[in-house]
């Protein structure tokens, strides 16, 4: 178990790094939580790759040399 206070590895209910003195409870707490592996799938957070023609460099390029294009794609 980890201590909230310094993070080092603790012994009991006492860090013998800083001290810390920890409730059976709140032991518990952290102790009862079950693992689950993160899944890059599930989350929000997903890559997306932009469109070539969907870029600003692109569609300025397109307004300054061939506006009518350039127009389209804003």
């Amino acid at each position: 178990m980890k201590c909230p206070n310094c993070g080092g590895n603790m012994e009991g209910n006492t860090c013998p790094y800083c001290d810390t003195q920890i409730e059976p409870s709140e032991k518990k707490k952290e102790d009862s939580r079950e693992y689950k592996p993160f899944n890059y799938a599930d989350s929000a957070y997903q890559y997306t790759v932009e469109k070539w023609y969907a870029k600003t460099w692109v569609i300025v390029l397109f307004l300054i040399f061939f506006f009518p294009v350039g127009l389209f794609l804003m």
